[in-house]
């Protein structure tokens, strides 16, 4: 029978006066988060190589990692609760390739053992604090992962933030190409190379939210891209905007005009799952 494990109460759960809030949560690597969208409005969510487990407060649905940016449309004000987990671990838990998930919103009954989605939806439902619920519900999954089966997702992780081709980290790991690439898309959704480059638009993002003024020739020699129209393709592949229209949208003062329409006229994206969100 699944048991939730009791948590510290250090941490409360995201501030539920905020439109969007989010804490580490107590299972390493992951994030609690909270997002709360009025009537009628549209949530661009930009790859960021995670999964999340959502709680619309009657539904448990699997976001799988994307490839490219998904937006959520509200008819009616919601308030959705997310478990973020880090790139490669929740396929891991649920013992689910990720690649049959990608870019897709599903039910989690449709893909997770039904003793634990009955679990986790006796633990979050009606619940005060759905977030902690989560946490809690999950928490011995972890456990039951082995040192091998967590430690692929870190390196593959780590080479290919270092730059690593697809040769040189299967080197590295002591595998064929082929082998790393089936492990690659059963792990993380897709090739390492479509991982290294949801991470660099997510990297390009961070630096865009820390200093929005940046010119994005300097930008992109920042993060690693050619140069700014290789930038400004990559956003357009990923994110379904230009980084022009990305900081118009989360940059009130800047000086782009951006048609109707357009990403820069609707809600702005969430930091996900991706760190995307709901």
């Amino acid at each position: 029978m699944h048991k939730t494990h009791p948590l510290p109460p250090t941490r409360p759960e995201p501030d539920a006066t905020r439109h969007y809030a989010e804490r580490a949560s107590h299972i390493p690597g992951a994030l609690i988060w909270r997002a709360q969208s009025p009537a009628l409005t549209e949530r661009l969510i930009l790859p960021d190589g995670c999964m999340d487990i959502l709680w619309d407060g009657g539904t448990l649905v699997i976001a799988g990692p994307d490839t490219r940016a998904h937006v959520f449309a509200s008819a009616a004000p919601s308030t959705i609760i997310g478990l973020r987990y880090a790139p490669g671990i929740l396929p891991l838990l649920l013992g689910t390739p990720a690649h049959l998930l990608v870019n897709q919103r599903v039910p989690l009954a449709e893909v997770a053992p039904r003793p634990l989605t009955d679990a986790l939806l006796l633990a979050v439902d009606g619940a005060r604090a759905p977030g902690r619920a989560l946490e809690a519900a999950w928490l011995p999954l972890l456990g039951e992962l082995g040192a091998t089966e967590r430690g692929f997702p870190r390196e593959a992780l780590r080479l290919t933030r270092a730059g690593y081709g697809a040769a040189a980290a299967a080197r590295a790991l002591n595998l064929s190409e082929r082998q790393l690439y089936r492990r690659s898309i059963n792990t993380f959704g897709y090739g390492l190379r479509t991982l290294g480059r949801v991470l660099r638009l997510q990297d390009a993002v961070a630096t865009l939210s820390r200093t929005p003024g940046i010119p994005l020739a300097q930008l992109a020699a920042e993060v690693g891209y050619t140069d700014q129209s290789h930038l400004t393709r990559e956003f357009r592949s990923l994110a379904g905007v230009t980084p022009g229209d990305y900081l118009a949208s989360h940059t009130p003062n800047y000086p782009a005009a951006a048609p109707p329409g357009s990403a820069a006229n609707r809600s702005t994206a969430l930091p996900s799952g991706s760190s995307t969100v709901a």
